[in-house]
């Protein structure tokens, strides 16, 4: 076949070029490639196996659309999809499509809906296209509702899912019922022998087309793993939602109630994440997409099913909280980062007992999945501050700022040099964090790489910490860890006598400011002091203890 570099090759009417231009569609993908000129202006059934993410709805929507007569008042299309999701994203889609088509009418129904408002519609209009859900399109045509005897084209998107989901039965009366000639379309990610049945019995001498292998993972999708147990899984989450508090994405859960579960407690603790799943109402699933593609939710926690249909732009992050089933769900998973050009991250909690599903995964879909590293409390919140610190210092200044305000700020920071101001800025920002301040501290210690602490009670001199020492007695150090560390007074001297040795009653006077900090140590303790700190490194900066000059 051969393949089209420009949607402006196609034989396409001047409506539906003018709106795939503004939509921005240059070159199609492989599917759209073998289904728009194939389905454009003729009737043959089609199957197509393509996965999330490879345009499958473009690829039957523009020949759809291209083969309605809007001049007839009169159902001809008909589009069959597992989810109220997918139903409702394809339809925004063909309507996008449609818009220079004077008089196109295009309407989905599906359940968790009035059926009564649904009803209304149908014995006002008659739809071009049908967009519906097996389940609902049933009890409409049970009522004599829905008039399906026109339909010149019957597209079933996703149909292994809708398998999976039990339509089997509805799919088959569907089928059945409709006894005009007409063609059929299947989009399918996977091949099973339900979707055989299907073809054999109701089609007739499809095009087939399958995504080459090599075409079927975004290879501007990156693809990690961590091994975890159930005990650290949340948290484990809740680092990475931190890490990772200027992205988007979708953490994929098994079922509906672990769904539910993690959402609520992620909320509680304030991360901007909404669950989606079966169980939830359509006016509740509506809320939540609106808060997501309004940048008011950043994480959607997801089942399988529910995510069917959502199509955000610009995701950057895929999260298997709960492996996928089979490595149809991963790429479907996976499919919804890294688009149109963006990079993306798959990243999959593996337990120990499952690792060989890892390189299954590497072996048949020909990706390479790599251990992914977990950052500190501490370099998370260092990344975070970077960032917030990034855009304060980027934002524009208001033109016309009132005098009045500017004052009532100005007068509480006239008194405060410019470190000051800082130093403030950044511990009222720490507290803003989701990760406790306790966290923080306990972060700096374990972020200190070195060879083994001897105990202070090692130290030959600990016996004269009893001792009342004079001022004399003491020696001042330098070490350059300071606020933007996240530590605090009483961690950095915990610290210092841990890794020196000593008594904590042997170090005083820490003193703490932005980037540095200083100690008192006692003269007993002075022997090697310095060396104990050699080769330590805080993250990729190396650690500097020395005996203070001023």
């Amino acid at each position: 076949m051969n393949v089209l570099n420009k949607f402006s090759d196609y034989q396409l009417s001047d409506a539906l070029r003018k709106a795939i231009a503004e939509l921005g569609f240059e070159t199609p993908t492989p599917v759209q490639d073998a289904a728009i000129p194939t389905l454009t202006g003729q009737s043959c059934d089609f199957i197509g196996l393509a996965q999330t993410g490879t345009g499958k709805t473009a690829a039957f929507g523009i020949p759809l659309l291209e083969n309605i007569d809007v001049d007839q008042k009169i159902t001809q299309g008909l589009i069959l999809a597992p989810t109220r999701e997918l139903i409702q994203q394809t339809e925004n889609n063909l309507i996008q499509l449609g818009k220079y088509m004077k008089g196109l009418k295009v309407f989905a129904v599906y359940g968790g809906t009035s059926i009564s408002n649904q009803i209304k519609y149908f014995r006002e209009n008659n739809p071009h296209i049908l967009l519906a859900t097996p389940g609902r399109l049933l009890d409409l045509l049970n009522r004599h509702v829905v008039n399906i005897s026109t339909i010149r084209c019957l597209v079933l998107d996703e149909a292994d899912e809708m398998l999976n989901m039990g339509f089997k039965e509805d799919l088959d009366i569907i089928f059945k019922t409709l006894t005009v000639p007409h063609a059929t379309w299947l989009f399918s990610a996977t091949f099973p022998d339900e979707i055989r049945r299907i073809t054999k019995e109701f089609m007739h001498q499809p095009v087939e087309f399958k995504v080459a292998e090599e075409d079927k993972v975004n290879v501007d999708i990156e693809h990690q793993f961590l091994i975890v147990k159930r005990d650290n899984k949340k948290e484990l989450l809740r680092k990475i939602l931190d890490n990772n508090d200027d992205k988007r994405g979708i953490v994929f859960c098994r079922t509906k109630i672990a769904t539910q579960e993690l959402a609520d407690e992620l909320s509680e603790k304030l991360y901007p994440v909404a669950p989606i799943h079966g169980d939830m109402s359509q006016s509740q699933r509506d809320a939540v997409m609106k808060k997501f593609k309004n940048y008011q939710v950043n994480f959607l926690i997801a089942t399988d099913v529910a995510a069917r249909g959502i199509d955000v732009k610009e995701l950057n992050l895929i999260i298997h909280f709960d492996m996928p089933d089979d490595i149809s769900y991963y790429t479907h998973r996976s499919g919804r980062t890294g688009r149109a050009g963006h990079k993306g991250l798959s990243l999959m909690f593996v337990a120990q007992s499952r690792k060989n599903m890892i390189r299954i995964l590497e072996k048949k879909l020909n990706i390479r999945i790599t251990m992914a590293s977990i950052p500190s409390d501490l370099e998370i919140a260092k990344m975070r501050l970077s960032r917030w610190a990034m855009n304060l210092a980027q934002t524009k200044e208001m033109d016309n700022l009132h005098e009045d305000l500017f004052s009532s700020v100005y007068f509480h920071f006239k008194n405060l040099n410019k470190e000051e101001q800082i130093e403030k800025l950044v511990t009222d920002k720490i507290r803003t964090f989701n990760m406790h301040e306790a966290a923080l501290r306990k972060s700096f210690r374990e972020e200190i790489v070195s060879n083994p602490v001897p105990s202070f009670k090692e130290s030959k001199k600990l016996g004269k910490s009893e001792k009342k020492f004079n001022k004399n007695e003491w020696m001042s150090y330098f070490i350059n860890v300071g606020v933007m560390d996240g530590v605090g007074k009483r961690d950095l001297l915990t610290f210092i006598a841990e890794q020196g040795g000593i008594d904590p009653k042997l170090v005083q006077n820490v003193s703490i400011s932005r980037t540095n900090s200083t100690f008192d140590v006692h003269v007993s303790c002075l022997k090697n002091m310095t060396n104990r700190f050699k080769g330590l490194k805080m993250g990729s900066r190396k650690l500097r203890v020395n005996r203070n000059q001023n």
